[in-house]
């Protein structure tokens, strides 16, 4: 069984999700008049990380000017530490393209967290090949409507423990220093017990509290992360130590889900919900989210 089956199989509305997502970036790059563009960010996003790039549709030939390497520069500090875009860079992107920086920074998440995905269940599973698809534009759906399935797909996956689930939530938070991610903690967490200096632990990378298990799955996360293109074998080998084949799929997606984040870090948008402490949350099948929940490890 390789990676795409493994995803097909194991969470075929998020491999659903995924494909669109592929697709939809050209859709919209073409309406924002940034096709080139796009499919350069692509493929230098992807060779900085050692990774195959997403497919992309045909595009005329690329010729750098100002705005164009205006958006390279931001594309690639958001792939590569999103934590260092500084306000004037943040500033001089949204001067350059205006109302279509949202769309550009969607295009680039996609193309910043799908190869890594590709790559990460090819080296869990085996390498894939690449289907062929209908890659024409105006075939996908919005960009908006894509990314929407694909937040709400991804955690209606249930082969991990929601501790765990969360512990991987806060490591990339603090990996990507989301200052909204890091004020939430997830309900059915704290259901299950999970303790407070655990999670927090997670988030700054402190693994000694972690149990054996949870130290592979926050290990896969930092290397996917930061070396996306370098997953070390012993890496690979605690996934498959601790994770049964659909638990080992959803470790993955929901690495790739959390990193979502790197849209509101790149555009400074991550006011946290509360000025210290956390606010528990809880996602609805739909996606929605609901905050303000009572804290069930405390007694009334």
């Amino acid at each position: 069984m390789h990676g795409r089956e493994a995803l097909s199989r194991f969470a075929p509305e998020a491999a659903a999700a995924l494909d669109q997502l592929e697709n939809a970036i050209w859709d919209a790059a073409q309406k924002a008049g940034q096709l080139p563009l796009a499919a350069e960010a692509v493929r230098r996003i992807a060779a900085g990380h050692d990774l195959a790039p997403v497919p992309h549709a045909p595009a005329e030939e690329f010729a750098e000017d100002a705005a164009t390497a205006t958006g390279l520069r931001f594309a690639e500090q958001m792939s590569f530490d999103v934590t260092r875009i500084h306000d004037e860079q943040r500033q001089e992107f949204l001067s350059t393209f205006g109302n279509g920086s949202i769309a550009l920074v969607q295009i680039f998440y996609v193309a910043d967290i799908v190869p890594r995905v590709r790559f990460a269940l090819d080296a869990i599973f085996g390498t894939s090949e690449e289907p062929q698809r209908d890659r024409s534009l105006g075939a996908a759906p919005a960009l908006d409507d894509a990314f929407s399935q694909w937040i709400a797909a991804v955690p209606q996956l249930e082969a991990l423990d929601p501790v765990l689930t969360e512990m991987i939530r806060l490591r990339g938070a603090g990996y990507h220093q989301c200052r909204l991610c890091q004020s939430i903690r997830y309900l059915p967490a704290l259901e299950a017990g999970a303790p407070d200096p655990l999670l927090d632990d997670a988030m700054s990378g402190n693994l000694t509290a972690a149990d054996p298990m949870q130290r592979a799955a926050l290990a896969l996360v930092d290397e996917i992360l930061a070396r996306p293109g370098r997953l070390r074998p012993e890496t690979i080998e605690g996934v498959h130590r601790y994770f049964e084949p659909a638990a080992r799929v959803e470790l993955v997606l929901d690495i790739a889900r959390n990193a979502t984040n790197k849209v509101a870090v790149a555009f400074a948008a991550d006011t946290p919900r509360v000025a210290r402490g956390y606010e528990i949350c809880a996602s609805d099948p739909d996606g929605t989210t609901r905050y303000g929940l009572a804290d069930p490890r405390k007694t009334p």
